[in-house]
């Protein structure tokens, strides 16, 4: 059995989301994306997507809960992934939330985590530029010694990628 646990994000005065803890999170006050299709993939899924902020403004953020799946010995990886909306869609903080049948989460770190900021999903979609443990690859996020556990969280954030990427959520 894993870990569970949610962010706790909060908006800072330059009016980004700022992750605080791996505490609880009240998302009632978020408008929740309730139509989820096509979240399905063979790497992983998306569970939960809020939209936080004014839509009508073309610069709010999304958060989206997404698992990973082929950790090690099959398990997977939870995590919250924080977009921020203007004229591109960037990732700015991806947060473990929990795991299933993980070992050495530890070499995960907040380096590991940071690694996954990335400018215009659409675009880095398009030249195939999906995140990957393959140290020769553009985007790359390796980690010796837990490449399972790598690969999942990895799945869990390409599955948001390919959502935005592929219009899941329009402006």
């Amino acid at each position: 059995s894993g870990r569970e646990s949610s962010p706790c994000f909060q908006r800072g005065r330059d009016g980004g989301l700022r992750v605080l803890s791996n505490g609880n999170i009240d998302l009632t006050k978020y408008q929740k994306v309730l139509q989820l299709t096509d979240t399905l993939t063979r790497e992983g899924r998306i569970n939960k997507i809020y939209i936080i902020g004014d839509k009508t403004s073309g610069n709010y953020d999304l958060l989206f809960q997404s698992v990973g799946y082929q950790g090690y010995k099959g398990g997977t990886i939870t995590v919250w992934t924080l977009v921020k909306v203007s004229s591109t869609y960037d990732i700015d903080k991806v947060v473990l939330e929990g795991y299933e049948k993980q070992t050495l989460m530890s070499k995960l770190d907040n380096a590991f985590y940071s690694k996954f900021a990335l400018t215009d999903i659409t675009d880095a979609y398009q030249k195939g530029e999906l995140f990957t443990t393959d140290s020769s690859k553009n985007n790359s996020n390796a980690v010796s010694g837990a490449t399972y556990s790598a690969n999942a969280c990895i799945n869990a954030v390409n599955c948001v990628i390919k959502y935005v990427a592929q219009g899941g959520i329009s402006r």
